[in-house]
């Protein structure tokens, strides 16, 4: 699913699908965002999270000797977000994983990620 914020200046689009911004057209009707010619690369803007690149046999290990699987570039880029909250002046997505990861930053716990 696909949300637009409008106003005088700019149109911006993000899809559900990784919360990637995926559209900013100025008010003259110039495109600012890569569109994604598959002749190029397919992709536009994707969150990348945590980590951009790819690990070792696609494991992340912690400082306490625990392992978890990390794909390239992350856990969210391919994740369809849940919007939240969908208003005139932004929308908000949730992501159960990003979630888990962040809170984590407040308890200095290692971070928590699926392993599957």
């Amino acid at each position: 699913m696909k949300w637009t914020l409008r106003n005088y200046f700019v149109n911006m689009e993000v899809s559900s699908l990784g919360g990637a911004l995926s559209s900013i057209i100025d008010r003259d009707g110039i495109e600012y965002l890569w569109q994604g010619d598959a002749r190029y690369w397919s992709g536009q803007a994707p969150v990348l999270f945590p980590i951009c690149g790819s690990l070792r046999d696609d494991q992340a290990q912690f400082q306490n000797g625990g392992k978890t699987a990390m794909p390239r570039h992350g856990i969210v880029r391919k994740k369809n977000l849940p919007a939240i909250s969908v208003g005139r002046t932004g929308f908000s997505f949730q992501s159960r994983v990003m979630r888990r990861c962040c809170s984590s930053f407040h308890t200095n716990s290692p971070l928590q990620f699926p392993t599957a």
